[in-house]
């Protein structure tokens, strides 16, 4: 199926606008002190920074998690072996 010209330069002034776009928003930051460059430099550090921590704490509270599952099975089947000795109805 061919593409139509009016398809074409639909997707030429969206690419054209794109460009304009990156370049206007280039040119705001180009003009920006070295201090507000230096500040903004500082805020994204800053920013990676608490993502770091905040994965880092995401995989501590999941190894907690994995761990109590576990425990929690472990005390399941005991409690399951347990009543099938002494002959207990367990609910399920």
């Amino acid at each position: 199926m061919p593409i139509s010209s009016v398809y074409r330069y639909t997707i030429r002034l969206s690419v054209l606008g794109l460009i304009a776009c990156a370049l206007f928003i280039s040119g705001c930051v180009g003009g920006l002190s070295p201090q507000a460059e230096l500040d903004a430099a500082q805020s994204m550090m800053e920013l990676s920074d608490a993502f770091a921590s905040i994965r880092e704490e995401q995989a501590i509270m999941q190894e907690e998690i994995d761990s109590l599952m576990q425990l929690v099975a472990r005390q399941d089947s005991l409690i399951r072996r347990v009543a099938d000795f002494t002959g207990a109805p367990i609910p399920r």
